[in-house]
């Protein structure tokens, strides 16, 4: 790019004039550390105030009851569960896909659940994570390598691999989009060629869906189960659905 040094000068000229505390009170803030920090808005903190709450404990919460069924509705799935935070979601997620010992997951090399979720499904559910690269183009895994690294329950020293996760869209490989194209055929691929699960996370799904002019459906149509964040870019403060 060619820098314009008139209009570099200006701008210097300008700012020397211009006491510091008047630009950090006149310029509004954009905090681009993490989509996380989105605050509520009014109309979310005043509906927040007179929503009606139940015992969620007993299913006697009318709005996390609402919420669950347009969740569900909207993804195109039999069922919804609200819990507190996303990586909660990925776990219960791959927990109730794996009902045995000795299960597999694949996952990418630079997923979340690989990364950042403490590695709490081999903590917690004595689940083996394969770990496969991921193309840094398009976030997506090769065919072929995803049949290379699962393993059923044929010899008694291999895992059962049960599970593949998605990321959509993809944080570490720079907020990639999974092409409707591509989940569609590994989903035909897992389930019709090698008998397993699709888990999407899909904490900022709703961000590919904008991006590419999508219904939640459509996408979630080859995928078994979704977790999707409502406290990254759409307000809230806290909170997932699975």
């Amino acid at each position: 790019y060619t820098l314009d040094m008139s209009i570099l000068r200006r701008s210097c000229l300008f700012l020397r004039r211009v006491p510091m505390r008047t630009l950090t009170t006149a310029l509004p803030t954009v905090d681009l550390r993490s989509d996380t920090v989105t605050k509520p808005s009014r109309d979310m903190l005043e509906y927040a105030l007179t929503v009606d709450i139940g015992d969620d404990v007993y299913g006697e919460d009318p709005t996390v009851l609402e919420l669950q069924e347009y969740m569900a509705s909207i993804c195109g799935k039999e069922a919804a569960l609200y819990v507190p935070t996303g990586t909660m979601a990925n776990l219960a997620a791959i927990l109730a896909h794996c009902h045995g010992r000795a299960s597999e997951i694949i996952v990418g090399q630079q997923s979340h659940i690989c990364l950042w979720e403490g590695g709490n499904v081999s903590e917690i559910g004595s689940i083996f994570c394969r770990q496969v690269e991921e193309d840094p183009r398009n976030a997506q895994f090769d065919l072929q390598t995803v049949r290379d690294n699962t393993r059923k329950d044929i010899d008694d020293h291999w895992p059962d691999t049960k599970v593949l996760c998605l990321e959509n869209t993809h944080n570490m490989l720079g907020g990639i989009a999974l092409s409707p194209e591509y989940i569609k055929e590994i989903g035909t691929l897992c389930h019709e060629e090698l008998d397993m699960a699709v888990h999407m996370d899909g904490a900022r799904l709703m961000n590919a869906l904008v991006s590419q002019n999508l219904d939640p459906a459509s996408v979630l149509a080859a995928v078994d189960s979704v977790s999707i964040c409502f406290s990254k870019a759409l307000g809230a403060p806290l909170g997932s659905v699975l």
